[in-house]
């Protein structure tokens, strides 16, 4: 979890000034909660469902695939990442693919 921005008092006007612009620019940051999320990798075979912990302490919001790849390290032309369903979302997220490759996934999870 990002924690949200606390300014300090008694700095003196200038230094409080600063601290209220810096609070304005970064509030809208740390409440948005994609960014508030953890990259991971996994391998996911074709035809299996594949669970990774993703360590966020709550149930995730949402995954986007970063980067595909084949267990040799090719970039994989066409495969569709999918949720499973999973009855404990708050510690793991289940992925599985169409296609005919075993993959190695980089996921945000969110």
């Amino acid at each position: 979890m990002i924690k949200g921005y606390q300014t300090l008092g008694g700095l003196g006007s200038s230094l409080e000034k600063i601290q209220s612009n810096i609070e304005d620019a970064f509030s809208p940051l740390t409440a948005n909660p994609l960014i508030d999320g953890k990259l991971v990798k996994l391998n996911i075979k074709p035809g299996e469902d594949s669970s990774v912990f993703h360590g966020l302490k709550r149930a995730f919001n949402g995954y986007i695939p970063v980067k595909l790849r084949k267990l040799d390290g090719t970039p994989v032309a066409l495969s569709t990442v999918y949720e499973v369903e999973s009855s404990d979302e708050s510690l793991y997220l289940k992925l599985a693919i169409s296609g005919s490759d075993e993959l190695t996934a980089t996921i945000w999870v969110f």
